[in-house]
């Protein structure tokens, strides 16, 4: 068998859908009714048009965190034996079900989510057009400012900021295939203990060579001055190799675990 067949995928995210379609109608439902209800009852109150901008500010943290903590539950769908006899016993390879479950993830149940933001933003539209003569859109409201696409600090900053998201995603996929249970509980003390961990071995490293310097030059007897823009430039190159490789590390551990994980005896795993 080959390791990536393209029919074969397509039917397995067919057949992944198929299985949690109650789940995605409940996930456009239960969106849909977060815009309706709220907008309805401020409608009905105040008879003049739903303010959209608070509500889509709320979106967009949710969906932030959503991204952030969507990897945690790369294993979730395999929970017990049944489950997992259902997807492993699946004529594809171990990538394929890697790959179908995370576009499960980052992909489908986001546009499930978005199909129900639209359905609810056009009812609450259509209903404050009748009552107060004029609307508010939920869904333009997210893209107003262009906040996903402000290049404050410059391209460098704003790479930077994608690859540490990316950086937070990636780690909390490695440690949803950890963590098989109670893994995003799991995963969130996890990343905590290595954000200690490393903000101490930061502050110690700083802390130890500020007391070199005292003790070489004296106490406020130096002056600190910032690389120049060739070295700032080397800097922002190696913190960047440190990010992706990060990446690559995490994504490539997060399937090596799961490629291992077995029907049966899957039980080494469980912290």
């Amino acid at each position: 068998m080959k390791n990536f067949n393209t029919t074969r995928f397509i039917n397995l995210l067919l057949w992944q859908f198929a299985w949690s379609k109650k789940k995605l109608l409940y996930m456009v439902a239960g969106c849909a009714a977060a815009i309706i209800i709220p907008a309805l009852l401020t409608i009905s109150l105040t008879r003049s048009a739903f303010n959209a901008d608070n509500l889509g500010g709320f979106i967009c943290a949710f969906a932030f965190v959503y991204f952030m903590t969507s990897g945690a539950l790369i294993a979730s769908n395999i929970g017990n034996k049944r489950q997992r006899i259902a997807l492993f016993s699946l004529p594809a390879t171990k990538l394929e079900k890697f790959l179908a479950r995370y576009l499960h993830l980052v992909v489908i149940i986001p546009l499930a989510a978005l199909l129900g933001i639209i359905a609810g933003d056009a009812i609450q539209a259509i209903f404050s057009l009748i009552v107060a003569g004029n609307c508010d859109s939920v869904f333009l409201s997210l893209f107003k400012g262009h906040w996903f696409m402000s290049g404050n600090g410059g391209y460098a900053a704003t790479v930077i900021t994608l690859l540490l998201l990316l950086l937070g995603h990636s780690f909390m996929l490695l440690c949803g295939t950890i963590f098989r249970r109670h893994a995003w509980i799991k995963t969130m003390i996890a990343q905590g203990v290595v954000a200690i961990i490393v903000s101490t071995v930061i502050a110690l490293i700083g802390f130890t060579i500020t007391m070199s310097l005292d003790k070489i030059f004296g106490a406020d007897q130096y002056n600190v001055v910032f690389a120049s823009d060739g070295y700032q430039i080397a800097g922002q190159i190696l913190f960047l190799t440190f990010l992706v490789a990060g990446i690559i590390a995490s994504y490539w551990g997060a399937f090596r675990i799961y490629s291992r994980m077995q029907a049966v005896n899957n039980q080494w795993h469980n912290l």
